[in-house]
């Protein structure tokens, strides 16, 4: 380099300094020999760099630096589990960690391993890249996994491995995430959470597409809910086992039916593609096995029997292994009626039943416990055959009728028409009043073994005035009768004690009669024509517009007839009876008047007051002021019955 002479001889300056460059190396590999081992102390601690074992004891590892430097690394930082042992000679990576007091570099072989695992899986992290691990380790939270040659953790909940499966899992190859990097541990953190769930997602979807209905598979029990047990049918495909599926019983704890871990052998009964769900059942091999087992039980035998279960309507017993029949409510007294058949048995209770219905293909069985004793229905119609008179006490009484215990354990019905012949009684208070625990002799009306019905009757046990009348009762008879009752559209006339008859609302009068209530009276004694007597349907009709119409066509008509000009209500009501012979009459006025006297309350006295008025009111007024107008009125009928004869 030359200098700046004629700058400064253009300044003229002496003093200012003269600046010179060394002269130019020749050899400049000398030069950087000389700076290298100076620079040394610039490779900041924390770098990994290549270095060279030189020996090996039981304290450490002498090494040496790629730039002639010596390094130390304690034994305990030499290598990482599962390493090889290092051999003088073998080239390793290093971390720089300081100095030691004697000058040589402290470093890490174990620790340079592990800044640069983080390196390469940090990247790896940010690629979103899966790499293949084995699981080596089964811990309390997860698994270790042997990834790339490094120890790294999978947590449980991230493994996509069933607790119950853990162990299994041991020594398999999965493919796993990066969720991240553990500082604290120097290690990386593994999931195959999302994997395993595409994963089943895609098999599950597979098998349900293979699966058909009917299909019998072999599974393992996974795990057990209150209405059911879930079964891994292969793949991890689960089918739920329903409770109601498991047996031909009921089940009521699945737990006690099946165990977790059980293999069992299961039918598809359906296939719900959409919502991904699989129904198994056990019922079918139940039942196959049931109708082998009840093939060799024959019906009418008598077998002894542990009570398993009790409910509303029946108790299933076990009458051999695995085979249970039903005892229904019905079959299990002939005296008791139990409302619950926990109110007879109990679950444990050994007890002796009969066989009543065997049906294998069904797999079902009927018992029976009553028919094992003796039946009290059949030895009581022995005893009592029909016809019979028989004593009952009174068990209950309801609105239709009474119920008699006429044996131990033996009920029979009086129906409340069986009560009485008089009347038509709506409950059997209207007859009488009876009472609970009384005792009467009914007569035994009809017997229905098969159902366990009696037909019982009271008024029976007097006899049927059918009997006594059905001679004496003739068509076209006239009779006296006694107005007892009234329906809508007929009065009920009591011709004997016991004995009715029906005078229908169309038969009082040869005129029309709106309101039966108006033309007769409870009590009323009439004289009517018995028109129709049918024992076979117990009726008898009555009529008094028939003996009005057989008395004119029988008599006839004459100018000096009392009814002339009467209307043809007033002659019905006298031609039976109702008035007297004549109209006018003082004592039939009288007698119709007193009864109005005595009943000023009652309707039916006043309606049918209202219906002799037009007839006998005026009558009845002027007979009980005197009797001179009376005898006024027939000097005028015989007055006008002379002159009639005249103009003759």
């Amino acid at each position: 380099m030359q200098t700046e002479e004629p700058i400064a001889a253009e300044h003229d300056d002496t003093s200012a300094p003269v600046w010179t460059l060394p002269p130019a190396p020749e050899d400049w590999e000398s030069l950087f020999a000389e700076v290298e081992p100076h620079d040394v102390d610039r490779i900041d601690d924390g770098t990994v760099c290549t270095a060279t074992v030189s020996d090996v004891d039981d304290d450490g590892v002498t090494l040496q630096l790629a730039s002639g430097e010596d390094a130390w690394c304690d034994i305990e930082d030499a290598s990482l589990p599962g390493d090889p042992l290092l051999r003088p000679g073998d080239a390793v990576r290093v971390l720089l960690l300081g100095r030691r007091a004697r000058g040589e570099r402290q470093v890490s072989i174990s620790r340079a391993r592990l800044v640069e695992d983080f390196d390469r899986w940090t990247a790896r992290i940010k690629a979103k890249d899966r790499v293949k691990g084995t699981i080596t380790q089964v811990l309390r939270g997860g698994f270790t996994v042997e990834a790339d040659g490094l120890r790294c953790f999978v947590p449980g909940r991230h493994s996509g491995i069933p607790l119950r499966s853990a162990f299994s899992a041991l020594g398999k190859t999965f493919e796993f995430e990066v969720l991240r990097l553990d500082p604290s541990e120097g290690r990386p953190v593994l999931s195959r959470k999302r994997l395993a769930e595409h994963q089943a997602a895609e098999q599950r979807t597979a098998m349900l597409e293979s699966l058909t209905e009917g299909e019998v598979k072999t599974g393992t029990v996974t795990r057990i809910a209150p209405f059911g047990a879930f079964v891994d049918i292969g793949e991890g495909v689960e089918g739920l086992l329903h409770v109601s599926e498991m047996a031909l019983h009921r089940v009521e704890d699945p737990a006690r039916f099946v165990q977790q871990g059980q293999r069992v052998k299961v039918k598809i009964i359906r296939v719900e593609q959409e919502r991904g769900r699989i129904g198994l059942s056990m019922r079918d091999f139940a039942e196959q096995a049931q109708r082998d087992r009840l093939e060799g039980i024959e019906v009418g035998t008598d077998v002894r029997g542990t009570v398993r279960r009790i409910t509303d309507f029946g108790a299933f017993i076990e009458i051999a292994d695995g085979v249970e029949g039903l005892c229904h409510i019905s079959e299990l007294s002939w005296t008791e009626r139990p409302q619950h058949p926990s109110d007879i048995l109990d679950v444990d209770e050994e007890v002796e039943v009969r066989v009543l219905e065997v049906r294998p293909e069904e797999g079902r069985i009927s018992l029976s416990l009553r028919a094992g004793q003796e039946d009290p229905w059949a030895r009581f119609i022995e005893d009592s055959p029909v016809g019979s008179l028989i004593d009952g006490r009174i068990a209950r009484i309801e609105n239709y009728g009474i119920f008699l215990e006429v044996a131990e354990g033996v009920e029979g019905l009086c129906h409340v028409s069986d009560l009485t012949w008089e009347g038509r009684p709506e409950s059997p208070q209207d007859v009488r009043p009876f009472e609970i625990g009384e005792t009467m002799q009914v007569r035994l009306l009809e017997c229905d073994l098969e159902r366990r019905r009696l037909r019982l009757g009271l008024k029976h046990v007097e006899g049927d005035p059918w009997d006594d009348a059905a001679d004496s009762l003739k068509e076209g008879q006239r009779i006296q009768v006694r107005v007892t009752r009234f329906d809508e559209q007929a009065a009920w006339c009591e011709i004997a004690p016991g004995l009715e008859g029906r005078l229908h609302i169309s038969q009082i009068s040869t005129e029309r009669v709106e309101h039966i209530r108006s033309a007769l009276r409870i009590g009323q004694e009439l004289t009517v024509m018995l028109t129709r007597a049918d024992r076979a349907s117990r009726r008898i009709d009555l009529s008094v517009r028939a003996l009005i119409e057989a008395e004119e066509r029988s008599a006839p008509r004459s100018h000096t007839d009392d009814s002339e000009g009467l209307n043809p209500l007033a002659v019905a009501l006298r031609a039976s009876a109702i008035a007297g012979d004549e109209l006018g009459e003082p004592e039939v006025a009288a007698s119709q008047q007193a009864e109005a006297a005595a009943a000023p309350g009652d309707d039916e006295s006043a309606e049918s007051s209202s219906v002799v008025s037009p007839v006998n009111a005026p009558h009845t007024d002027e007979s009980t002021t005197d009797g001179t107008n009376a005898d006024a009125a027939a000097h005028t009928d015989d007055d006008a019955t002379e002159d009639d004869a005249t103009e003759e």
